[in-house]
Formats: C-alpha cells, sequence, structure tokens
C-alpha cells in the first residue's frame, strides 16, 4: 500500500521545524507509517529540500515556487504519476482538501483528513469574515468528497454531523502525546516563586491580552511567568505585562525535546483560549502532572472535568485570575489536579495506540 501525506495547507517542512513540531511529526507518525506502508510521499506547500531517516518516505516540495493557492489547482497535475500509484491521501488536516479533491477525481484515491476544529470559528475570532464565508462554501463543497475523518473531540464530530456527514465516515481519535516521554518529575524548587507556563500563539483566539491583564489583578506577587509562542499581539502583550509590574520571560519558540523540561519544571499551565481544537499543548501539560486553567472555550469538557483534573475559567481578565489565584494559594487543590490529570492522558490520549488505531483506519479503506 502506498500512500500521500498532504501536510496542512501552506505549511512545509520548515515551519514543522521552526514551531518545534518535526520531531513529533517523524517520530510519532512517519516512523509507524514507515513500519507498514510500501511508499509515503509527504507533499509540502514550500520549494525545500529535507531528508528524512527512512528510505520508503520522500518529499515533493512546491519546486515551481507558486503560491499555495495557485499550487493547490496544479499539485495533482504535476505530480500525476505519484498520485496515480497512491490508494489513500492523508490529510493532516482538512485545509488541504483541494489538491486532494482534484487526484480523487482523476485518479480514484481515497482521502483520510484529520479535522481538528471548525475552522471558520477561528477566521471569526480573528475578524476575518469574509473569508470565514469563503471556507464555510469550500466546507459545503468538499466536504462529501472525504471517505473518512478523524475527529479529534466530541464537538468536531457533531459539527460534521450538522453539515450532514454521515456518522459511519466519522471516526474519533483525540491527539495524543508519548506519555513516556512528557512525564511527571519531582521537582527541585531553586526560589519561592511560583512557575507559570502559557504555551501557543500570540493570537486573538488565545485569549492572551486577557491573560495579560488578569496577571496584574492577582495579589501574590510571588509568581514568574514563560510565554512560549509568537504572534501579532506580541508587542501589546509586553506592554500590558511591563505596565503591571509581571514577572514574565518570552520565548519565540522551543524545539519539541526542550518543551517537556518546560512543562516539568513548571507549577501551573495556562490556557485561557477563546477557540480551540483539541489542544496538543494542554494535553501535554496534563501529561507531564501539570494543574490546568483552561478558559471555557467549546468543547473543553472533553477533556477538562472543571475541579477534578482542571480549573474552568471564563474569558475575562477577572474569571482568570480568580482562577490562577486558587491554584497559586492550594497547595492541596493542585496535587489532585495534576494527578487527575496525569491519569487521564494516561487513558485517553496515549499517542502511540492512537496512531496504530490510525494506520488500521486506513488499511481498512483499500
Amino acid at each position: 500500500m502506498k500512500i500521500a501525506i498532504f501536510l496542512s495547507f501552506k505549511e512545509s517542512m520548515a515551519i514543522h521545524e521552526n514551531a518545534g513540531q518535526a520531531e513529533r511529526f517523524l517520530n510519532y507518525y512517519l516512523m509507524p507509517y514507515s513500519e507498514v506502508f510500501e511508499k509515503i510521499y509527504v507533499f509540502s506547500w514550500a520549494d525545500e529540500s529535507f531528508d528524512f531517516p527512512f528510505k520508503n518516505v520522500s518529499l515533493l516540495p512546491n519546486t515551481l515556487g507558486v503560491s499555495p493557492y495557485g499550487y493547490n489547482l496544479i499539485l495533482p497535475f504535476i505530480h500525476k504519476k505519484k498520485l496515480k500509484d497512491c490508494q489513500v491521501i492523508r490529510l493532516m488536516q482538512f485545509t488541504s482538501i483541494v489538491p486532494a479533491a482534484i487526484s480523487k477525481l482523476f485518479y480514484k484515491n481515497k482521502i483520510i483528513a484529520t479535522y481538528g476544529f471548525p475552522y471558520s470559528r477561528f477566521l471569526n475570532v480573528r475578524g476575518h469574515r469574509m473569508q470565514s464565508l469563503i471556507w464555510t462554501a469550500v466546507e459545503w463543497t468538499f466536504l462529501p468528497v472525504v471517505d473518512q475523518f478523524i475527529a479529534t473531540y466530541q464537538k468536531t464530530a457533531d459539527y460534521l454531523f450538522d453539515r450532514s456527514v454521515s456518522p459511519e465516515k466519522i471516526r474519533i481519535l483525540p491527539n495524543g502525546v508519548d506519555v513516556d516521554f512528557f512525564r511527571p518529575v519531582l521537582k527541585k524548587r531553586t526560589g519561592i516563586k511560583m512557575e507559570l507556563l502559557f504555551v501557543g500563539r500570540f493570537e486573538p483566539e488565545k485569549n492572551i491580552i486577557n491573560l495579560a491583564k488578569s496577571l496584574s489583578l492577582i495579589k501574590s506577587s510571588d509568581f514568574h511567568i514563560t510565554l512560549i509562542g509568537k504572534g501579532a499581539l506580541e508587542k501589546d502583550l509586553r506592554r500590558i505585562l511591563d505596565e503591571g509590574h509581571v514577572s514574565y520571560e518570552i520565548i519565540p519558540r522551543m524545539s519539541h525535546d526542550r518543551l517537556v523540561i518546560k512543562y516539568q519544571s513548571a507549577d501551573v499551565f495556562l490556557l485561557p483560549s477563546l477557540a480551540e481544537g483539541y489542544p496538543k499543548v494542554l494535553i501535554e501539560a496534563m501529561a507531564c502532572g501539570l494543574p490546568c486553567v483552561v478558559g471555557k472555550y467549546p468543547g473543553y469538557s472533553d477533556i477538562i472535568t472543571d475541579g477534578n483534573n482542571g480549573l474552568v475559567c471564563g474569558f475575562d481578565p477577572q474569571s482568570i485570575a480568580e482562577a490562577i489565584g486558587k491554584l497559586l494559594a492550594d497547595t492541596e487543590i493542585r496535587e489532585r489536579l495534576s494527578f487527575n490529570s496525569r491519569e487521564f492522558v494516561e487513558k485517553n490520549n496515549d499517542i502511540k495506540k492512537l496512531v496504530t488505531d490510525e494506520i488500521r483506519l486506513m488499511e481498512k479503506m483499500t
């Protein structure tokens, strides 16, 4: 069996490397894929090169250097021979559906796509109303083309149901984490400050500005926050933290193997988002035994039970501050949430088991 992997729209291996996610893609997806499938072609949206450590995996870049939008339409014809040879096209996200649909029309491939979150909702949160409408039209056109969806949580499955996708075409497989690598360690405290951690883009959907405002409302000054990420709101983020006299550090990016050390050395993880899919960073933090404060975004309840394995907050600064303050002040709550968080991830998010299920799903499609 030969398969084609389409990276998410506009993505490339270089982007994966810059985001610290290349190692995750190689170790947890391509490695087990390469042990099962005869040949794997990875399609990138950039003109780049990448040497995979697996003999049966090849990168097919956008050597013409055309825009991703134009490449959508010509990719299936440039790589006609290889796509005709593939039984299945694996979309890492539904956003790369257009070239896959064209390929299926001409070469009769089967398509399996991860649908991680309602993309139009994210576009709306960022204020891109017209793009949201266009994307809604794309969904109505191309959702019926997909042979099998991987929904990362129940809200996503419900979203697809509401758009007339047959239940037989949907399998819920949440995002996973290597529970042997992301694990709790005994903390060696070097100071009295509690360590808070945020990992994610500095964009509107992450509610990053209200998070910054909330930190200046917390009565205790004995904390430091590390924010790992970058984005359009970084300048405003820094200004608010400086004005609030908050002790902080911003790290633009961090590789997967180094990120685990940050989780393990933190005391509390913060993700007060307005919108999320099934956040990898949240389950990574939980796997490391971090008590988490999570925004009440649609779908949060698939992961967090308030007061059991995390605290759920509203989106305003006061609500976020109250949840953080509660954790900072109560060791017993932190310890309970820490234990339950780790237990939840071990039971539901072991990436090795999930990818094995995914491979079986792909094998059944031919």
